[in-house]
């Protein structure tokens, strides 16, 4: 009889951490999802926590990690610009 709830437990565990392992690749897809949304709406910030998100569940995965380097890419070229900006209207602009 123990041998059998044993088994039978096992089966629930191992049913259960499929289902979980499943719920996590789609978790991983809504933070992605939502950090490209961020990035439409050039919101870098609100974009690099989703994918921090996506990260922390798979930290390997590669559409996350490539995400996370397009994220970072475009807020630096951002704030180049936006440097840029600044300094021509203190300057008054190109003569």
């Amino acid at each position: 009889m123990g041998v059998q709830r044993y088994e039978t437990n096992l089966a629930v565990l191992e049913t259960c951490q499929k289902k979980i392992e499943a719920i996590d690749k789609h978790l991983v897809l809504v933070f992605l999802n939502l950090a490209q949304l961020h990035m439409v709406e050039r919101n870098f910030k609100r974009a690099r926590t989703e994918v921090n998100c996506a990260l922390q569940i798979d930290p390997t995965n590669p559409r996350a990690l490539e995400l996370k380097q397009k994220i970072d890419a475009e807020s630096i070229s951002r704030k180049v610009s936006d440097l840029t900006n600044a300094k021509g209207r203190v300057t008054g602009g190109a003569r």
